[in-house]
């Protein structure tokens, strides 16, 4: 009797691992990305900098990006032109991240 409540079990058990609802997953242990203030200036002052994450503000700023990651900015400031840079951002391993345009 107990191999068959064991057998009866086992396969809810397996059931339930193919259906698990998303308030169940693990993705909350997950290690969260390593996030860095990236400060944004522009001269002269007032331009909107607008992050490829969607993340804008207006210069002299600052905004949270994720350290190891790639980005492009796009300045916008009415009677001027638009500018746009490529930056990275590279983690040193001791908590600081140097950004570095491309």
């Amino acid at each position: 009797m107990y191999r068959v409540i064991a057998i009866i079990v086992g396969g809810l058990l397996l059931a339930a691992c193919s259906s698990t609802p998303s308030w169940m997953s693990l993705d909350a242990l997950k290690p969260q990305p390593i996030m860095d203030n990236v400060r944004f200036e522009s001269e002269p002052p007032g331009a909107e900098a607008k992050v490829s994450n969607g993340q804008t503000c207006v210069t002299p700023c600052s905004l949270s990006l994720a350290a190891n990651g790639a980005y492009s900015v796009v300045f916008s400031l009415k009677g001027y032109q638009l500018e746009s840079d490529n930056i990275e951002l590279v983690s040193m391993g001791d908590g600081t991240s140097p950004v570095n345009s491309r």
